[in-house]
């Protein structure tokens, strides 16, 4: 124990490691016992993002977990980031010569129920009621829809996109999926579209959900115009980056009375400054970006078992599951 805060291990019997994993995300000791099995002749050394010093820093030739990229930056050694995070936008674009990997994969069931009760609360106004608690007051005047026959729109058809639309279809709705490219190997959307074809078809939605990543391409992708695309009894939903939608022209449509609801766990600028409009509006809901914390214990597992099977594929020298890369945001997949 170092400053009572960080740990440093030596695994197996070497006097000299062969290299040095550095975990700032906080793992129960199973989780411990398995990382030691795969690396035993390295140094770890767990820590949190706050207790990082240059010492240990400068020794990290794998990094575990998330740290802010400028503070990576200084990492001489660091040859492979592993995010214990799905999101990896802020990471494109530095200047860096180690390896990206991120966690895509291991949030899904955690972001899509969260989606999921959103979608619920939101067409039953049930956030509404909860507002009408807090002042005492009884009432049944909100207005409801239903999601069995609905058409939902799931912008970004990945693992969170995927298993929403399963969840939706079990209660009856159509399901779209909107890509890249129009593909996808789920068996639960009824019909895909690519994002070019996007404004066409978003008029068909009564739910459009938005799970995409921030990238080039989906930075203010729901502008103006394609907001006044929408149905304007729709209802918005955001699990994926704030920044996919333009908060301007999000407010605009919403003084217009656009959208039956908007439910953000996402939004931009974060953390919204306690002045920000978007709080005051009743048929918004906002959570701080809470969806895809490491709330369920199924999710920290799922976070190691991708770091367990890229630490023994850094180890063989093969290809890293759900690497990035750093230059362009591209996905490079392993074979």
């Amino acid at each position: 124990m170092v400053n009572d805060v960080t740990v440093f291990h030596l695994s197996g019997n070497s006097e000299v490691p062969l290299a040095t994993l550095l975990v700032s995300c906080p793992l129960k000791e199973y989780h411990k016992a398995a990382i030691e099995a795969v690396i035993p002749d390295w140094e770890i050394v767990f820590c949190t993002p706050s207790t990082i010093d240059m010492d240990v820093l400068s020794r990290a030739t794998v990094l575990f977990g998330y740290v802010k990229p400028e503070l990576v930056l200084k990492a001489p050694n660091l040859k492979w980031l592993q995010l214990s995070i799905a999101g990896f936008d802020r990471f494109v674009g530095i200047d860096a010569s180690f390896r990206l990997t991120s966690a895509v994969g291991a949030y899904g069931k955690e972001v899509a129920e969260h989606l999921l009760s959103m979608t619920l609360n939101i067409i039953k106004s049930l956030h509404l009621y909860r507002d009408s608690q807090r002042e005492h007051h009884w009432s049944s005047s909100f207005p409801k829809k239903t999601l069995e026959n609905s058409t939902v729109m799931i912008v970004g058809t990945g693992d969170i996109g995927s298993r929403y639309a399963r969840y939706v279809k079990m209660l009856g709705a159509r399901t779209i999926g909107i890509n890249r490219s129009a593909d996808s190997d789920s068996e639960y959307f009824d019909s895909r579209y690519t994002n070019f074809e996007l404004p066409n078809v978003i008029r068909k939605a009564d739910i459009i959900a938005i799970t995409l990543p921030l990238s080039q391409q989906t930075e203010k992708l729901f502008d103006l115009a394609l907001l006044e695309c929408t149905n304007p009894n729709a209802i918005l939903l955001n699990v994926g980056r704030g920044k996919v939608i333009d908060t301007g022209a999000l407010l605009t449509m919403l003084e217009r009375g656009w959208f039956f609801g908007v439910g953000l766990d996402v939004v931009d600028p974060e953390p919204l400054a306690p002045d920000h409009p978007l709080w005051d509006y009743e048929r918004v809901m906002i959570t701080g970006h809470v969806a895809g914390n490491i709330n369920l214990p199924e999710t920290l597992d799922a976070v190691v078992e991708i770091l367990l099977e890229n630490l023994a594929r850094f180890t063989l020298g093969k290809p890293l599951k759900n690497e990035v890369d750093v230059a362009t945001g591209s996905t490079l997949e392993p074979t």
